[in-house]
């Protein structure tokens, strides 16, 4: 299955590699992955790594963070909490989706809230540092980061 998981991936790779990306050859290969793949331990770490800060990759990239998100809620906010300062550093704009989708859902801030508080440093001051972020560009959600921030903090 790893071989098969690794052909697809870089299917998908290289779909993305180009300035405009077939959005229905992409919608084909991440719905295969998910279809075939969702198990794979690496899944969600390995699609939330192929997100691009590019325009041109915009509608891609949701196409590929619906695909990690769609996944058992604990699996997927610790997976993503896991991958966090990395997503950070590999694109910073889309970091930010993800978290907010969690914050604006009162079931997932739980659970998110849960695991982070038994986070690493490194994923809390990933995760604080983007709810800054979050916060300056649009002070209408700094009600909705004040937990995260604090469980960020303690």
């Amino acid at each position: 299955m790893d071989e098969a998981y690794r052909s697809v991936l870089g299917a998908l790779q290289k779909q993305l590699d180009v300035d405009y990306p077939d959005t229905l050859a992409v919608d084909q290969l991440v719905a295969q992955l998910h279809k075939n793949f969702a198990a794979v331990p690496d899944f969600i770490p390995d699609m939330l790594g192929l997100l691009s800060d590019k325009d041109e990759r915009d509608e891609a990239s949701f196409l590929i963070l619906k695909a990690a998100e769609d996944q058992d809620d604990h699996v997927y906010i610790n997976k993503l909490l896991e991958f966090f300062p990395e997503l950070v550093k590999i694109v910073p704009e889309w970091s930010v989706l993800p978290l907010i989708r969690l914050i604006n859902n009162q079931k997932f801030k739980k659970i998110l809230l849960s695991q982070l508080s038994l986070s690493s440093k490194n994923i809390k001051e990933s995760v604080f540092a983007t709810c800054r972020r979050i916060n300056d560009e649009s002070p209408d959600f700094v009600e909705k980061t004040r937990a995260v921030i604090a469980c960020c903090e303690v």
